[in-house]
């Protein structure tokens, strides 16, 4: 077995090194690729491409190990950069980004936890400034896709699509735009990139569909769309279950609750807010704990004493439990 580990801290280097001790002659060893003297092969856009679209797709082959990739978009150059328009980090092996006219330069690594990759690039593309709209879409700003909310009307925003001289509205039921064909709203010649949709388009919990398109006299985009799921029902009120009311403890507890089955026709996610205090009225807060897709919590206390927990749901949407659980008190000694 020793040999076996010296083998394999041999041929890799280690950036994490977990030996799980009690069993003696056990070795598990966690590493990372060392990727540093790599590079990652893009397959669109080529150098020097002239794009006639806002959307450009970025695509490049896996890098063996590389766990995401960096990638930056910068105008005109890197040698001269007036706007640095994008670095972000992607977990997959394409991406599309909306770009206005001009002159763009691009550069893309990969990396991993502990090692990053050499840059290819950087590539330099043009996006050119075509009046014919069929092959542009439009970016969507807000409300983002798959947003929970209960309220019951938004401002919807997007980005300016070169060349279009005015856009179009819909509102649609379901939770996808392209295949819904009830409309439920619609508006037309909007000259803003944001639009906001009176009262009462959204009378019940339900999945909706939000999606703008833009138009020039002589063209039009396809719509784009985003999803908003409209809850208005609270969560449960949380139960405590364990540890038991007046319970002792050294230093550490872990509390547990219990949040039910969600009562809505549309569950949000979520988050139980954990609060520990001092006392029974909660007037001198010790901390709070935020948890979700979770129903405990541990706690290590650092002096003895009596204190008290108690928890309270809210979801994504904004909606609170009425009450709080029970509250239940720790005995420290």
């Amino acid at each position: 077995m020793e040999a076996s580990c010296f083998n394999i801290l041999n041929n890799y280097k280690p950036v994490l090194l977990v030996i799980l001790l009690g069993t003696v002659g056990s070795c598990n060893v966690i590493f990372e690729e060392d990727i540093t003297d790599k590079t990652v092969e893009v397959i669109i856009p080529s150098n020097n491409d002239t794009i006639s679209s806002n959307q450009v797709h970025f695509k490049w082959n896996e890098l063996y190990g590389a766990t995401f990739y960096n990638l930056q978009i910068v105008q005109p150059s890197f040698d001269d950069i007036s706007t640095f328009v994008l670095d972000s980090n992607i977990s997959e092996l394409e991406f599309y980004y909306p770009l206005n006219p001009g002159e763009y330069e691009f550069q893309i690594r990969g990396e991993n936890a502990a090692y990053k990759s050499m840059f290819s690039g950087p590539f330099r593309i043009v996006i050119d400034s075509v009046s014919d709209l069929s092959s542009s879409v439009v970016p969507l700003l807000s409300p983002t896709d798959d947003y929970y909310s209960n309220a019951t009307n938004f401002s919807y925003s997007w980005l300016q699509v070169f060349s279009a001289d005015y856009y179009e509205f819909q509102l649609r039921s379901g939770n996808d735009f392209e295949s819904s064909s009830t409309i439920l709203y619609s508006a037309t010649d909007i000259y803003s990139t944001s639009y906001s949709t009176p009262d009462g388009l959204y009378p019940t919990e339900g999945e909706y569909a939000w999606g703008v398109k833009a138009h020039n006299t002589t063209s039009s985009t396809d719509f784009s769309g985003y999803t908003i799921f409209i809850d208005r029902t609270n969560p449960n009120d949380p139960l405590a279950s364990s540890p038991a009311h007046g319970s002792s403890f050294a230093d550490t507890v872990v509390m547990k609750w219990d949040a039910g089955v969600d009562p809505g026709t549309i569950n949000s996610p979520i988050t139980a807010y954990i609060e520990i205090g001092a006392d029974t009225l909660f007037t001198s807060l010790l901390t709070t704990y935020e948890v979700s897709d979770a129903d405990s919590v541990q706690h290590v206390f650092t002096s003895i004493g009596t204190y008290w927990w108690r928890v309270y749901l809210e979801d994504e949407a904004g909606n609170i439990s009425d009450y709080y659980s029970e509250h239940r008190k720790v005995v420290i000694e």
